[in-house]
């Protein structure tokens, strides 16, 4: 009957919707697969090895060895002495099944050169063949064939399946095989991180090696019913019962959310911590910036800068109206220096005139004088002015023209003159007209001579005013009292200014860091909502998971009772006939531990006594395989390797037991599973046909 997943959502909507949201709901109840992943109907497979063959040297002792079996369904058995090889053969069936060497020492693997195996799923044939060197794979080999049609090359090509080189892909590669031949997946749980300073959750999961615990029965694990941490999971792996594969997933789910949830209530009871302590510390901090703020706003600095400046304006103003007057002093003084200079140039021109005009006057007087005198000599004297001798250049003085006038001889070559006759009245007239002219040019020098006075006295005025100007131009100039005054203002205001700088500076910041610290506590109380708001989801939504686990747990039970009931059945006869016959009843709880029921107590596996551990743990791996072959329920490949079952419990009436327990397998189940037993007890040869057995003598080795 299929599961209906429809139903269970419309209850878990019912029961859930006021806290999750629907999406929510089939987000958490969605997993990978599906609800019908898993069939508790056999596949009817059985994993036979049917041959084994390998190959190599054993180092230390420079012994070749090759060693070849044909493997029979039912019981195989080894007998040889402890530490003669059994568990090597053993061990290099599991590095050829599983891929996985780590069983092997690594002196041991360095031995073989060539391992093949031979095994049948169902009834098709496969053959692994691993060459090897060192200790390194150097080839791995799967084909569906028989290791006689590899070596024969018989289609070797056509059958080969898989081909690779190294220990990883190969161990991937048969695990994904098996899991497809069984119907095996990989089966989840969650664990810790390994590295201490990391409080982290992560997923694991099961592989084919894992499983392949159920088929390896080492002594070393004989405290162990399967896996020791795992046990359940196998055990519900081997079993395939219905909503294992839903029932893993949302369990996990749950286990990481209640990791998350955990975690988040730590990180939120720490924040909580955390955000009080920073809250009243930020809180503080901000009111002291507030203050320091409000501070600033209270120092009135722009109204003391306004002040001055309206001083300096002042000031400035009337520097410059001081400026303005020397200016126009200066100006003035200018303008007057060019009238200044003017007068002294046209009282030099008058002088000039003066000088001109009094010349002129004296050159008529000169000529007047010469005529009344020439008039007076008469004809010894005429209008020529000698001064100098045109032959020698010597100067005629006054006392050889004086000579000349009384002497009538020439005042130059001393020969006689002669007087000759004039015209009186010309000479006159011309004296008349030119004393007119004389006289007319002496009244004008008067004139000039008077302008002379007048631009004197316009330039006495004239430099007077120059240098009064020049003096009140330079008291202006000299006034320090205002020069003081700005360079005081000056100073102020610079110092002001820089004041003012560094208090819009530290204005600055403070806003700023107002802002911030502003944010960090918005910021911490979202910080912390939101912590709170996601731990309260997490809660519904593990809610949900507990009630979808709790749903399907009893789902489960439900369908596997008859399943169950009949392995407990089975296993409890495995019991009985391995000589225990004081276990009474088995319980199966829905986690899937199995409790026994012992002298009337119930106990686990872990709390029986080591020399009963063994049978009951073979006993639950033969009802395992008898469940799948009487009822056609499991995935057990039915197929055991049982190494040194009787070294721990080698009593006389447990290998009575065992002795009987694998003749009834071998007669009963022989056709339908295959068993390997290696043991050092030679008491057992009888528990299997003679073929089946190999021996050794003591302290040979078996290969």
């Amino acid at each position: 009957m299929s599961f209906n997943f429809k139903q269970f959502r419309t209850k878990a909507l019912k029961e859930f919707s006021d806290n999750l949201s629907e999406q929510e709901i089939d987000s958490l109840l969605t997993i990978e697969g599906g609800y019908e992943k898993d069939s508790p109907i056999s596949t009817g497979k059985r994993l036979q090895l049917t041959k084994i063959l390998f190959s190599g040297v054993k180092k230390h002792a420079g012994e070749r060895f090759r060693y070849e079996k044909e493997l029979f369904s039912g019981v195989n058995l080894w007998i040889a002495d402890n530490l003669k090889g059994k568990s090597t053969l053993f061990k290099v069936i599991k590095f050829a099944l599983t891929g996985s060497s780590e069983s092997l020492k690594p002196q041991v693997k360095a031995w073989f050169e060539t391992i093949q195996l031979e095994f049948k799923v169902g009834e098709n044939t496969f053959s692994t063949s691993l060459n090897m060197g060192d200790g390194r794979l150097n080839r791995a080999q799967v084909f569906s064939t028989t290791i006689n049609a590899i070596e024969k090359g018989v289609e070797a090509d056509h059958h080969l399946l898989y081909e690779g080189n190294s220990f990883t892909s190969y161990e991937e590669y048969m695990q994904k095989f098996f899991f497809g031949q069984f119907s095996f997946y990989s089966l989840k749980w969650t664990q810790k991180d390994s590295r201490k300073e990391i409080n982290e959750l992560h997923e694991a999961g099961a592989s084919w090696k894992t499983y392949y615990k159920t088929i390896y029965l080492e002594s070393a694990d004989s405290n162990t019913l399967a896996m020791a941490s795992q046990n359940e999971l196998v055990f519900q792996m081997l079993l395939g019962l219905e909503l294992t594969s839903p029932i893993n997933k949302l369990k996990v789910k749950r286990d990481l959310l209640l990791f998350k949830s955990a975690k988040l209530g730590d990180v939120t009871t720490a924040q909580d911590t955390l955000n009080n302590d920073s809250v009243e510390k930020l809180t503080k901090e901000l009111a002291e910036v507030n203050v320091q703020i409000q501070n600033l706003q209270n120092e009135k600095i722009t109204s003391k800068l306004e002040a001055l400046l309206k001083a300096y304006s002042a000031t400035s103003e009337q520097a410059l109206g001081e400026q303005q007057k020397v200016n126009a002093y200066q100006r003035e003084i200018a303008k007057l220096s060019e009238e200044a200079n003017f007068l002294v140039e046209k009282e030099n021109s008058l002088n000039r005139d003066v000088k001109k005009y009094t010349n002129e006057v004296f050159g008529l007087r000169r000529k007047i004088t010469d005529i009344k005198e020439y008039l007076d000599l008469g004809i010894f004297f005429t209008n020529l002015d000698i001064t100098s001798c045109p032959h020698c250049d010597h100067s005629i003085t006054k006392e050889k023209k004086a000579q000349e006038k009384e002497t009538h001889a020439c005042m130059l070559c001393s020969e006689p003159v002669h007087k000759h006759d004039i015209d009186t009245v010309a000479y006159d007239e011309k004296v008349r007209s030119m004393q007119e002219e004389a006289e007319k040019l002496s009244k004008l020098i008067e004139s000039i001579e008077g302008g002379i006075t007048t631009v004197k006295a316009e330039s006495v005025q004239i430099r007077n005013k120059i240098d009064r100007y020049s003096k009140e131009a330079t008291i202006l100039k000299n006034d320090t009292v205002v020069k003081s005054t700005m360079s005081e203002l000056e100073s102020q205001i610079d110092n002001l200014r820089n004041s003012m700088s560094t208090s819009n500076n530290q204005y600055e910041k403070l806003v700023e860091k107002k802002g911030e610290l502003q944010y960090r506590l918005k910021n911490l109380d979202i910080k912390t909502t939101s912590n709170k708001d996601e731990a309260q989801n997490n809660a519904s939504r593990i809610k949900l998971l507990d009630w979808a686990l709790g749903e399907l747990t009893v789902e489960r039970r439900k369908r596997s009772l008859n399943i169950l009931d009949r392995l407990k059945s089975l296993m409890l006869n495995e019991l009985h006939s391995l000589g225990l016959l004081n276990f009474t009843d088995i319980e199966i709880d829905d986690a899937f531990r199995l409790v026994y029921t012992q002298h009337g107590a119930a106990v686990q596996f872990k709390d029986i006594v080591e020399g009963e551990k063994l049978r009951v743990k073979m006993a639950f791996y033969l009802s395992l395989i008898q469940l799948d072959v009487e009822f056609n329920f499991g995935r057990h490949p039915r197929f055991l390797v049982i190494d040194s079952p009787a070294k721990e419990e080698g009593d006389k009436k447990y290998l009575e037991g065992l002795n009987e327990v694998l003749l009834h397998i071998e007669n009963k189940f022989s056709g339908q599973l295959q068993i390997f037993v290696g043991t050092a007890v030679r008491e057992l040869e009888f528990a299997t046909t003679n073929k089946k057995v190999e021996i050794k003598e003591p302290e040979r080795y078996l290969f």
